[in-house]
């Protein structure tokens, strides 16, 4: 659980800053961490991403080729 910035060009009046479940991305190099679930409480599209990227390690592949943010 963590806390994001507001988004770029956001005012950070008009930012709800709340705890969220987050993906630490920072630890691997991205610029911020991602959220992983909704303030309405259903999943990302990262957390998506995420969880079908397990299953294919879980199958047993070996090498992964996955572009995110495209």
């Amino acid at each position: 659980k963590g806390k994001l910035p507001p988004p770029k060009g956001e005012k950070p009046d008009d930012w709800e800053d709340r705890e969220q479940t987050l993906f630490r991305s920072t630890a691997v190099g991205d610029d911020m961490d991602r959220a992983l679930v909704k303030s309405d409480g259903t999943f990302t599209y990262f957390a998506a991403d995420v969880a079908y990227l397990k299953d294919k390690v879980d199958r047993g592949f070996v090498e992964l080729i996955y572009v995110l943010g495209a």
